[in-house]
């Protein structure tokens, strides 16, 4: 059985941040997600991941076992921490830095490729750099890889090597397991250094290398800055990938697309959108100018202005905003119209209904060809307990109209402006629940109002 081990347990201090490093996001997800995205994609059976103090951030899906490294003494001390959960002699080992995020399933099962096609004992993952600082150096002798060296226990000759180690490695189940407490702390930082296994294991049998071609799938993130530099690239590359394929962005520069987002076919992004999670856009759909949409889906023709849209579904046609909000898995029907100030939550609605605005309409299940009103609200909160609203096909409802739920309102219905309706209605009904106007002629001069006269 071959496993990965992902080193996830670093306190990360040069972020300056109380959470855990790999949990930071980029683009909105974080940094681990990326990784065990492309470690899921593989052939690998099992994930360990080592966590360390700050454990309690991560959220891991339940197929991935955790090691915890309870004090921070190196990448060697942790995959130590990992070996108890790693159970045969047999198959490989594939080791990742928790903090490299960018790396690609592809690239992964070639590394795992390479070192069992060449019979490897170790292999390492490298790349090259024109200004490899702050990196290990992977120090050959007649071309034969023998050790890495880290940044600070260099030499000045070393330090001009430009072939660097990248934090990937594949090694053999049964020598990891033989060689990881060889490795000692005798160093600048005194921790036990993963790499020191190359030295080992080069004195054993075969240690070879596999170059990572594009060097940003193994850039590290060291603090935010390194961070907010690897998002702007990373962001460069998913607007290109759409672009090329028909999404039309007004400002690359202002608009942010995540990696799990899917356009389906052409499309317009405008200015200050923001597009996340695993979303997926349909034909023809107008985003923007200064909207949010997250973890939903939007069908052929949807357009959406200034508006957010979370964990919802818009039926093709429908148009959302000026500022309104859809969230909590509401579903819009086809040919919508939910307009300005308009909140929508856990609610679905049927075909051509309309709120266009300044309404709440919350856990509501409603028909088609419904006009909510302005000011119209769902009330569904009684201080303790949240109720549904269920209304019809072709109902009509007054401006300023209040629904206390739990409530039905059957098709065809009809509920006067300003009235609060407390009851069912049947079918073909006519509600009108407030109270008479009351008129008292020229009794407003006892309250002798300041007028403001034009001269």
């Amino acid at each position: 059985m071959d496993y990965a081990i992902i080193l996830a347990g670093g306190l990360g201090t040069r972020t300056h941040m109380s959470k855990a490093k790999a949990m930071l996001p980029i683009l909105g997800k974080p940094m681990i997600e990326y990784i065990l995205d492309s470690l899921f994609k593989t052939s690998l059976k099992r994930i360990v991941c080592v966590l360390g103090k700050q454990y309690s951030d991560f959220n891991l899906p339940s197929c991935v076992d955790i090691a915890l490294q309870k004090e921070q003494l190196g990448t060697a001390d942790a995959v130590k921490t990992a070996m108890p959960r790693v159970n045969d002699n047999d198959g490989d080992v594939l080791i990742l830095p928790g903090d490299a995020p960018f790396i690609s399933s592809e690239t992964l099962e070639e590394l795992v490729k390479t070192h069992k096609n060449n019979n490897n004992l170790l292999t390492i993952g490298t790349i090259r750099l024109d200004s490899p600082f702050g990196y290990g150096r992977v120090v050959r002798e007649q071309n034969r890889i023998v050790r890495i060296v880290e940044e600070k226990d260099a030499s000045e000759e070393e330090k001009q090597i430009d072939e660097v180690y990248s934090g990937f490695v594949c090694v053999n189940t049964a020598i990891l397991k033989n060689s990881i407490s060889k490795i000692k702390n005798q160093n600048a930082q005194k921790e036990y250094y993963l790499t020191d296994l190359v030295e080992i294991v080069s004195n054993i049998g075969k240690v070879s290398s596999f170059e990572i071609k594009d060097s940003f799938e193994a850039k590290g993130i060291n603090d935010l800055f390194s961070l907010s530099l690897a998002e702007q690239e990373l962001q460069k590359r998913i607007l290109q990938k759409h672009m090329l394929k028909g999404v039309y962005i007004e400002n690359v520069n202002s608009v942010t697309i995540g990696p799990d987002v899917t356009f389906l076919g052409e499309a317009t992004v405008f200015c200050g959108t923001r597009v996340l999670g695993h979303t997926t856009i349909y034909p023809e759909a107008v985003l923007g100018p200064n909207t949010e949409i997250k973890n939903s889906v939007l069908y052929d023709n949807v357009k959406v202005s200034h508006s957010v849209v979370l964990d919802s579904c818009i039926g093709k046609e429908s148009t959302i905003g000026p500022f309104a909000h859809i969230r909590n898995n509401s579903y819009i029907g086809e040919a919508n119209r939910i307009g300005n100030f308009v909140e929508l939550k856990n609610t679905s609605t049927g075909y051509k209904t309309y709120a266009s605005h300044l309404s709440y309409v919350g856990d509501t299940n409603c028909g088609s060809g419904v006009n909510f009103g302005c000011g119209t609200i769902t009330v569904n909160y009684d201080g303790k307990r949240k109720y549904t609203t269920t209304i019809g096909n072709n109902v009509f409802i007054g401006c300023n109209s209040n629904l206390i739920a739990p409530i039905e309102i059957k098709s065809n219905s009809y509920i006067a402006a300003g009235s609060t309706i407390v009851d069912d209605l049947n079918e073909n009904d006519f509600a009108i629940a407030r109270s008479p106007q009351i008129t008292k002629s020229s009794y407003a001069q006892k309250y002798n109002y300041k007028r403001v006269d034009k001269n």
